[in-house]
C-alpha cells in the first residue's frame, strides 16, 4: 500500500502556499500531482519521509508535514490507532470552519477509544480539522519559525522598508523550482532578501544592484548570515551574463525604490527581454509587480517567450495589490 502524506497550508495565503507545495514537489521529486485539496491542508502520494521532510525544511508558506494515518468523518466513529509509540496528541482547527463543540466532543471519543498516549512513546499524533474531516497524521516536521524571526528584515544589520520577508523571499526561490547548486540571479538585489534565502537553501545566489549604498549594505547582511554570494554593482538592464538556472527578483517601482529617473515600466520591459536571453531553456522567471502592470507584463513575457504558469496577487493595502508572477521558459 503506497504511503500518503499531509501537508498543512499557510493560512494567510493559501494560493501562493498551494502553488510553492506544487514547486516543491517538482524540484524536489520531479512531480507535480496533489492527491486532493481541503481548506489549509493536501494530500499528496508518491513520496517518503525525506521528501515530505525536505519539502517543509524549504518552505516559506507550509507550515507542516507528516504521514496521513487516516481520514473520516467529524461525526463518525473516529479511527483506531495505536497509541503505544505516541507521546502527544495535538489537535487544530483548520479556520473557523468546523464547530469547537463537535470537534471537543471528538477528541473525547477518540481518546475514549484509543486509551492515552504512551509517555515512553517518541511521535507525535495529529488531528486535524477541516470542512467536516478528521485528517490523522504522524507529525514529521514543522516549520522552522524561530530561524525565520531570527533573520526577519527589521533587524538586519542593513534595513530599509523594500526589504521583503523571510517568507516570501523563501516561497519566490522555491516557486523558481530551483535545486541546491543552481545559479540564482537576482538583478535587482536589494539589500539582499532573495540572496539570502537562495545561499541558505543551498543556491548559488548572483545579485545586481544599481545602488552602491544597498550593494553594500546587502554585503552586511549577506555577510552576518555567513551567506556566500556574488554582489555586482551595475545595471542588469545592460550587464552582460552566462546562462543562469533561475531568476527571481522584486523590481524597483514604488516611492521606496530608486529607478533613477527611469520609468519603472521601461524597467519592466527591459528586465523581461534580457531575462529570456540570460536563462536557460525550461527555466523560470519569477518576480513582483504592481497590479496595475499586469496587461503590459503578460503581453511582454508572451512576446519574449514565456508561458505564464501562475499569477498569485498579494493584497498590499487600498491602493496597492501586489502580483507574484511565475513565468516559464520552454
Amino acid at each position: 500500500m503506497r504511503k500518503e502524506y499531509y501537508f498543512v497550508l499557510s493560512g494567510n495565503s493559501e494560493h501562493l502556499a498551494l502553488a510553492e507545495l506544487k514547486a516543491l514537489l517538482e524540484a524536489v521529486t520531479g512531480r507535480r500531482r496533489i492527491s486532493e485539496c481541503y481548506t489549509m491542508i493536501c494530500t499528496v502520494e508518491g513520496i517518503n519521509d525525506k521528501d515530505a521532510v525536505e519539502i517543509t525544511s524549504r518552505a516559506g508558506f507550509i507550515r507542516e508535514s507528516g504521514r496521513l494515518l487516516g481520514t473520516n468523518s467529524l461525526y463518525d466513529e473516529p479511527l483506531s490507532i495505536d497509541l503505544s509509540t505516541y507521546r502527544h496528541i495535538r489537535h487544530e482547527r483548520l479556520k473557523s470552519i468546523n464547530p469547537a463543540t463537535e470537534i471537543y466532543r471528538h477528541i473525547k471519543r477518540f481518546i475514549l477509544k484509543n486509551k492515552v498516549p504512551n509517555k515512553e512513546g517518541d511521535k507525535i499524533l495529529r488531528l486535524l480539522y477541516g470542512e467536516g474531516l478528521v485528517f490523522y497524521g504522524e507529525l514529521l516536521a514543522v516549520r522552522d519559525t524561530r530561524s525565520f524571526y531570527r533573520r526577519r528584515p527589521s533587524i538586519r544589520p542593513f534595513f530599509r522598508s523594500i526589504a521583503l520577508s523571510v517568507s516570501l523571499s523563501r516561497a519566490m526561490v522555491n516557486l523558481a523550482r530551483t535545486k541546491p547548486g543552481d545559479i540564482v540571479l537576482d538583478p535587482f538585489a536589494g539589500t539582499g532578501s532573495i540572496l539570502l534565502e537562495a545561499g541558505l537553501m543551498g543556491m548559488k545566489p548572483v545579485g545586481v544592484e544599481i545602488d552602491w549604498v544597498l550593494v553594500h549594505g546587502a554585503k552586511r547582511n549577506l555577510d552576518y548570515y555567513k551567506v556566500d554570494a556574488i554582489l555586482i554593482l551595475g545595471d542588469s538592464t545592460v550587464a552582460m551574463f552566462n546562462r543562469v538556472d533561475a531568476i527571481v527578483t522584486d523590481p524597483p517601482y514604488g516611492r521606496a525604490a530608486s529607478t533613477r529617473g527611469v520609468n519603472p515600466l521601461s524597467i519592466y520591459k527591459s528586465f523581461i527581454r534580457r531575462s529570456s536571453e540570460v536563462l536557460d531553456r525550461k527555466s523560470y522567471l519569477v518576480f513582483l509587480s504592481p497590479h496595475y502592470y499586469t496587461t503590459i507584463i503578460d503581453e511582454e513575457l508572451c512576446k519574449s517567450g514565456f508561458i505564464i504558469r501562475d499569477k498569485i496577487f498579494i493584497y498590499v493595502h487600498g491602493g496597492l495589490t501586489r502580483v507574484l508572477y511565475v513565468a516559464y521558459k520552454p
